[in-house]
């Protein structure tokens, strides 16, 4: 009986010359979608070579989104993200530029999209490193007080795990998202060498502390309590696929960049439990699972620090399965079609594009690179005071308070604070595949 071959699978049938042996040992998790189960692998031989892209997407008649634009995108979204932050350092969830209100009441409050901001404040501050050799001193402020906000209001157990009781939520349980992405936002700002020797040494160790409260947190099956209690310093619940992934993450990059590599197991068994329960059958029926979104980003990120890192070869069946996991986003939970801001998705799907790209698919390329293109500059839309803004964002009136957030669709004027993080991060990263530059 003949199986469907999926329309990106097509390139697969230019390619029945390699041997079912060497698609496996390509790694690729299709070789069951071939015609009459043959097993030929998905790879072709033609590599793509490094740097710039000619051109994201070949589609005649498309203006293609620009380096610029996304250098106006992040320095608008920089913009927002610090005049969202309030003196103590924690930051507004959500302001509507329509009402001119900023709700401040306990439902509005989210410590997990809070810590997302500071970690998105880090990346920028990795990125301005980078580009400009030093972070400016108002960005370094901001981001050193985020980060002492959460560690004020937290709390180190008998057993060394630190865990965040963000106020007004003490008596609830905590969420281990906050913890996971709260790792992250240390680990990048320790990255951009902004602390001196004595702010290094005290971050490391609060970190360390977050990191043990991770690997608590992580259930026999690999995957992750979602919620912890205050009171018992203990973890409980089920997953959410959310937190598994920025789990994932948050232990790779405290690996690879800082030298935890006590924590290399862990990550080990994450990242394999997490494609077996989470991904493995929605690649294979080609269904959108309703793990598999949330899941997305979080796992496409780790498994692009795990096949950059010195363990790369342990992990090279994640490349395929990255590109993969893309082209399921873009083919199967068609995500440039979706109503709402999709920025987090490219977060996931520009390492896809660069995993394409290495293993010489360029079929897949050619895919993800034009939902790239295309989804890009659909959400740059969306952000005020862009000159690509269009419909309810380009009604906005300028002003500094809402002048670089991103609405969470066309039609509503709220401006929430991790949506315009996931998309400054999604922004850097198509900066830097734009400029022939690796991820950070």
């Amino acid at each position: 009986m003949k199986l469907v071959v999926q329309r990106w699978m097509l390139l697969a049938m230019a390619t029945q010359a390699l041997s079912a042996a060497a698609a496996a040992a390509a790694g690729s998790d299709w070789q069951m979608l071939t015609v009459d189960g043959a097993g030929a692998g998905g790879l072709r031989s033609t590599k793509v070579a490094n740097g710039p892209p000619k051109s994201l997407c070949g589609i005649a008649g498309r203006v293609a989104v620009t380096e610029a634009d996304m250098s106006t995108a992040l320095s608008l979204g920089t913009a927002f993200m610090l005049q969202s932050q309030h003196e103590s350092g924690h930051f507004s969830y959500e302001f509507n530029w329509k009402l001119g209100t900023d709700p401040s009441d306990s439902a509005s409050v989210s410590p997990v999209r809070e810590a997302g901001a500071a970690w998105g404040l880090a990346l920028i501050g990795l990125e301005t490193k980078e580009t400009e050799g030093s972070l400016p001193p108002k960005l370094t402020a901001a981001l050193q007080k985020t980060l002492d906000f959460f560690e004020k209001h937290s709390k180190l157990t008998d057993k060394g795990l630190r865990l965040v009781a963000y106020p007004g939520l003490e008596g609830k349980l905590g969420d281990t998202g906050t913890l996971a992405i709260l790792a992250l936002a240390n680990v990048d700002y320790l990255r951009t060498q902004a602390a001196d020797e004595k702010e290094r040494a005290h971050r490391l160790e609060f970190l360390r502390g977050l990191l043990l409260s991770l690997q608590a947190a992580v259930r026999d099956d690999g995957l992750v309590h979602k919620s912890y209690s205050l009171t018992e310093g203990t973890f409980r619940g089920d997953h959410t696929p959310y937190f598994d992934g920025e789990a994932l993450l948050a232990f790779t990059k405290a690996a690879k960049y800082l030298g935890f590599s006590e924590f290399w197991p862990v990550i080990d068994k994450l990242a394999n439990a997490g494609f077996r329960h989470i991904v493995r059958k929605g690649l294979k029926l080609q269904r959108d699972l309703p793990d598999m979104k949330g899941y997305y980003q979080w796992s496409s990120m780790a498994w692009h620090e795990l096949l950059t890192s010195e363990h790369a070869d342990k992990y090279a069946q994640f490349k395929p399965r990255l590109v993969d996991y893309g082209l399921w986003m873009v083919e199967v939970h068609n995500v440039n079609r979706r109503l709402k801001n999709t920025g987090y998705a490219f977060e996931g799907l520009i390492p896809a594009y660069f995993g394409a790209r290495d293993l010489g698919l360029q079929d897949a390329q050619g895919i993800l690179g034009c939902a790239i293109d295309e989804g890009m500059k659909r959400v740059t839309s969306m952000q005020l005071g862009h000159p690509l803004a269009s419909g309810l964002a380009a009604e906005a009136p300028t002003l500094e308070r809402t002048q670089g957030g991103v609405q969470n669709s066309f039609t509503e004027p709220g401006l929430r604070i991790d949506t315009t993080q996931h998309q400054m991060h999604a922004v850097i990263m198509m900066r830097r595949l734009l400029s022939g530059r690796n991820l950070i």
